[in-house]
């Protein structure tokens, strides 16, 4: 099913993207994200929307050409979703094959990285220097060298940058790329702002099974609610920065005209909660 566009686009802001917020609360707000990616709640959720991403990436790339493939992932923060994909991928592949997953971002969170690689499957890496999603500079050049295919993977991110910076990504993209993916938990439509509302109550009841020996993340959930309010209001903000298939293929520009773009939506919470994707590749 194509994601929906009822709503024109306003590229608002969000308080997470902002200096002055503190990056205490920052933290903790891209936790609870990394949080929504991978969390489960039974009856409304078939799988979490880590899992659903999984069954598009194999859909995409069924074994063994999955192997041929290295996926450099932008904006990543503290590490969002991928550090579940790469285990979950690579739990179902032979030892000598892992599938490379590497993470970045304009300001690299290497701790959290490392952290992450001890739990991986082999599979995950990083960059230590900054990446600027608009300019790759040959960061994984070596992967090439070595015959792989480099698909840049953009989870919850692409709808932060503005028309002249998406350009600017996508342009990079079309120079250095064979691919790009780009997942976002929320569409431009009214279910996504019925999704944003519930994820409020939401949280009032799941912090204290995730969150319960962080005395700051509780206090400022359930006594002064920073964090929730800006969940939803960057929420909320977020669905109305999400394009559309035409909008995107209008941003990749006539350099890139020779690229197939392809898109879907699938439920990841019932009724209201869409995952929307699209899958741009030279043809």
């Amino acid at each position: 099913m194509a994601p929906s566009v009822l709503l024109p686009r306003i590229h608002f802001l969000e308080i997470d993207d902002k200096p002055w917020f503190p990056s205490f609360l920052r933290t903790r707000v891209q936790s609870v994200l990394t949080t929504m990616w991978t969390f489960h709640l039974p009856i409304l959720q078939p799988s979490s929307p880590t899992h659903l991403a999984h069954r598009v990436l194999l859909t995409l790339f069924p074994p063994p050409l999955l192997q041929e493939h290295v996926f450099l992932d932008f904006c990543s923060g503290a590490g969002g979703p991928v550090p579940a994909l790469e285990r979950l991928v690579n739990d179902e592949t032979d030892r000598d094959e892992r599938v490379r997953f590497v993470l970045s971002d304009i300001h690299p969170h290497t701790e959290a990285w490392r952290a992450e690689e001890r739990e991986s499957r082999g599979g995950l890496g990083w960059i230590e220097r900054s990446v600027d999603a608009s300019d790759e500079a040959g960061a994984l050049d070596e992967e090439r060298r070595a015959g792989r295919k480099v698909f840049r993977t953009f989870f919850l991110a692409f709808h932060h940058f503005d028309d002249q910076m998406a350009k600017s990504v996508l342009k990079d993209a079309g120079k250095r790329g064979d691919g790009f993916l780009i997942f976002e938990l929320v569409d431009r439509d009214f279910a996504s702002f019925i999704t944003n509302l519930l994820l409020w109550p939401l949280l009032l009841i799941i912090t204290p099974f995730y969150y319960w020996q962080d005395p700051v993340h509780l206090f400022f959930t359930y006594i002064i609610p920073i964090l929730p309010f800006v969940l939803v209001f960057d929420g909320i903000i977020s669905s109305l920065r999400c394009r559309g298939k035409e909008e995107i293929r209008a941003l990749m520009g006539p350099e890139m005209s020779d690229w197939k773009l392809k898109t879907g939506s699938i439920t990841h919470t019932w009724p209201t909660g869409n995952m929307i994707y699209f899958i741009g590749s030279k043809n």
